[in-house]
């Protein structure tokens, strides 16, 4: 490109991003070369430059123009930049012009016959202007020093050189990491001028130099200098700076730890949930990234508790949102793996906006995984916030693009979006085949057997897609069936337990009679546990076969138990009872042995369902039966209340003493005297006790051997309180009253300490 199209080009762009109108008198013409008005034009476009350099309205104006210039080849602009610098009239136009050649040091720009520089930036170092001879001292750092050595040391050496002029030389010394002005920054320390020894000493120790304590000492070390040179020279000077810099890395560290901990203190005193969510989003709405990533953790943190904060994400909202275009990289992560857990917020189009311009992979994965969240929300009945149909077709494009990655993840956040958004409707048919489709094919583009985990990925996806949350259920289903049908002859077992998982969500009762025969003891576990929890859901008594031989191991004979409960749940009277007798008795082969828990599980499903269908005898006979094992079980409550409502419908004399019996002790064992004395009396008052009955024996056996903490005397003194045989028609108790006060009088107290010898 000839320098003026360049100058042309530059023009151009630099001066509209700074707002400068070209007028029409001078247009940015480009004839034919060789035209006499290639010339006029080019002076035309410099004068502009020149224009801006000179009256800029702002600093970025005049820099920018500067940086026009120091980029053009030409002698009239580099006439214009020397020009400028002489310029002690114009000190705007002069610091622009040394910021450009900072800016372009920085960013590595070449800058052609720089050596035009050295004698106007040297003599504004020397010159009055403390602050430009600092700038002009900032922009020596373009040359190397030996470039400008010559110079630099003329001015230190020069007897008439004002003081700052050679103060200002030292400045320069200290910028250069130079063995040369190392040496000379070390010979100064011993010059006349105290001010100057005492800046060169100063620079020398920062710079990390050896001072010497007197002229011979730094004599030394400037031979000691020269003689390893500058490679050697900055060699030490850089492992140095790096020590330097780690202990300044430290030191930094710590003290924003101790900042940090302050603003926690602060943070944790605040009780208000709006007042903490308003002390944050200050926070978060400054310039420290240290600062906003501390709080954007804290907000998380309410986030994933226990409880959530709503007063707090409120007082958040929008700042959260704006963070999604925040400078800094780290922060524009968090804010986005934050959004994705605040879908209520009305982050999508910001989001959408941000991703379009967003250039960190992993940032941008995240702000996409953050918008499918924002729309999924905004799609739900009753939302709050709505987004525009288009945001949600841009967002099914952007999950398009992810879903057909060759990176798994990328793949895996694509296929989540499309399934939470062809949840809820708003789409035509041919849209929703177009996605649906879009999903099975990346399967099956998967052809990597060993890369089971995406492939299991998308399998659930599109399981999820046929479950009764999905609006297009119906059509997933046409689609994917096939290829549940064929996973599960998979290599990948994590594929095939997730083919048994969607042929599941398309219909459970068909997905059962398909997969009961083949699958049910299938070498999967996970494939088993999902039948075993599937017969639960809508088995019948053809399962309760398959499902009593269920091996004991890894819980599955448990998994097995809950889903027979399930199904005696749905069962007929009959078949409960046929099969409480047959796990009742001895166990078949290969069937797993109730446990006490489970039989009484069993026979209360029985006895319930014996009581609905008004079968009595059935009804009593499970109630004594629950009554045995709870008692076994030391349950003396539960035993009891069976024990009642199987009295209820005894009739024979010798089958209610039995029950009696039970029921007396259960009260006993339980401390509740007054009730197992209310059970004998109601008992008493139909007949005389029997002295070898079950009542007799079971309150002998009682009082014999209370429970600790059970003294037999009072528990006798409430059952001689009975108002029962006061007219001596009760015989046989009033005689057995006896006999018991004599048993326990001669029956050692349990409950009492022995004697010794005794």
């Amino acid at each position: 490109m000839d320098g003026m199209r360049f100058r042309t080009t530059v023009l151009v762009a630099m001066l509209a991003v700074c707002g400068i109108v070209l007028s029409q008198e001078a247009p940015l013409a480009t004839p034919t070369a060789g035209t006499a008005e290639q010339g006029t034009a080019v002076d035309d476009q410099l004068e502009i430059i020149k224009n801006a350099l000179l009256k800029g309205t702002s600093d970025d104006i005049r820099i920018k123009a500067a940086t026009v210039l120091l980029a053009d080849t030409a002698p009239p602009a580099r006439a214009m930049l020397l020009e400028t610098l002489a310029d002690t009239k114009n000190d705007a136009a002069r610091t622009a012009v040394c910021r450009a050649l900072m800016q372009g040091r920085t960013a590595q720009r070449t800058l052609v016959n720089k050596a035009d520089f050295i004698a106007p930036l040297m003599r504004m170092v020397s010159g009055a202007n403390a602050e430009l001879a600092r700038l002009s001292a900032d922009a020596t750092l373009v040359f190397k020093y030996n470039e400008i050595a010559p110079s630099i040391e003329a001015l230190l050496a020069d007897p008439n050189a004002p003081s700052n002029a050679r103060l200002n030389a030292v400045y320069v010394l200290k910028l250069h990491p130079d063995v040369g002005a190392a040496i000379k920054l070390i010979q100064l320390i011993d010059d006349a001028d105290s001010k100057v020894a005492a800046a060169a000493m100063n620079a020398a120790v920062l710079a990390g130099l050896a001072t010497g304590k007197d002229p011979a000492a730094r004599l030394q070390i400037v031979d000691q200098l020269r003689q390893e040179g500058p490679e050697v020279f900055l060699q030490k000077r850089l492992i140095q700076q790096q020590a330097e810099a780690r202990k300044l890395e430290v030191e930094l560290a710590a003290w924003r730890e101790r900042y940090l901990a302050e603003l926690n203190k602060r943070y944790e005193a605040i009780g208000d949930d709006a007042a903490k969510g308003k002390f944050l989003a200050d926070l978060l709405a400054g310039d420290e990234t240290t600062v906003k990533l501390w709080a954007l953790e804290k907000v998380r943190q309410g986030r994933v508790g226990t409880t959530t904060n709503p007063k707090m994400a409120a007082e958040l909202g929008d700042v959260l949102v704006k963070l999604v275009s925040d400078t800094h990289r780290d922060v524009r992560l968090r804010t986005a793996r934050l959004l994705s857990l605040m879908g209520e917020l009305h982050s999508a189009e910001q989001l959408l906006a941000q991703l379009g311009v967003e250039t960190d992979d992993e940032v941008r994965t995240e702000q996409f995984v953050a918008l499918g969240g924002a729309v999924y929300h905004a799609s739900l009945p009753n939302p709050g916030v709505k987004v525009a149909p288009e945001v949600r077709k841009k967002t099914l494009t952007l999950a398009m693009e992810f879903l057909g990655r060759s990176d798994a993840r990328k793949a895996r956040e694509g296929a989540d979006v499309v399934r939470k958004l062809l949840e809820q409707n708003g789409l035509t048919a041919q849209e929703l085949t177009t996605y649906l489709s879009a999903v099975s094919n990346r399967y099956q583009q998967e052809s990597d057997p060993n890369n089971g985990s995406l492939r299991s990925e998308l399998m659930a996806v599109m399981g999820a897609l046929c479950g009764p949350r999905c609006i297009c259920r119906d059509e997933a289903a046409k689609i994917y069936k096939p290829l549940f049908d064929n996973a599960l002859q998979d290599s990948s077992e994590a594929v095939r337990l997730e083919a048994v998982n969607g042929l599941i969500q398309i219909d459970k009762a068909a997905a059962l009679a398909q997969l009961r025969e083949k699958y049910a003891s299938d070498k999967n576990p996970a494939i088993r546990a999902a039948l075993r929890n599937l017969a639960g859901e809508v088995g019948g008594e053809q399962d309760l076969a398959w499902l009593s031989g269920s091996p004991g191991a890894n819980g599955e004979s448990e998994l097995a138990w809950q889903a027979m409960l399930k199904i005696f749940g749905r069962s007929s009277t009959a078949v409960v009872e046929t099969w409480a007798t047959r796990l009742s008795g001895s166990p078949e082969a290969g069937a797993f042995v109730l446990s006490g828990e489970q039989r009484i599980q069993l026979l209360t499903i029985l006895e319930q369902k014996a009581m609905t269908d008004k079968k009595t005898a059935l009804a009593t006979s499970t109630a004594l039966q629950l009554a045995l094992l709870y008692r076994k079980s030391g349950d003396f409550e539960q035993a009891a209340a069976f024990l009642r409502k199987a009295l209820d419908s005894i009739e024979k004399p010798q089958d209610r003493a039995v029950v009696v019996a039970d029921l007396v002790d259960c009260y006993l064992r339980q401390s509740k005297f007054d009730l197992a004395a209310k059970q004998l009396q109601i008992y008493l008052a139909a007949q005389d006790l029997s002295v070898t009955g079950p009542v007799a024996v079971q309150i002998a056996a009682f009082l014999a051997t209370p429970p600790a903490g059970v003294d037999p005397k009072m528990v006798l003194k409430v059952f001689q309180d009975l108002p029962v045989g006061a007219d001596l028609s009760r015989p046989n108790w009033q005689r057995q009253l006896r006999q018991w006060e004599a048993m326990i009088n001669t029956v050692a107290d349990p409950n009492q300490p022995r004697a010794a010898g005794g």
